[in-house]
């Protein structure tokens, strides 16, 4: 329903300070031909790159706690390594 009301939203005209029921492509207009396309992609590369980082950084710890700890403190090790980044 969310995305459905997005799509639906994403046809109406804008006025000062609401959306009034009107098909429009404005929306998509401003957004190919403004920054916010470039903006938009900038942001795709980036999140991209933090994925494989964080794959390549935490697959091999994952495997090694797998591997390397007994399994009844598997559970413990991996709380105790995300404990801190919960805390900040």
């Amino acid at each position: 329903l969310p995305m459905a009301l997005t799509v639906v939203f994403s046809f109406f005209e804008r006025t000062m300070f609401w959306m009034e029921p009107g098909f429009t492509l404005f929306s998509y207009n401003n957004f190919f031909f403004s920054a916010r396309l470039e903006n938009f992609l900038v942001s795709m590369k980036y999140s991209a790159l933090a994925v494989i980082i964080c794959f390549v950084l935490g697959f091999p710890v994952a495997v090694f706690i797998r591997r390397s700890i007994p399994q009844v403190a598997q559970h413990r090790v991996i709380l105790l390594s995300i404990l801190p980044c919960m805390a900040s």
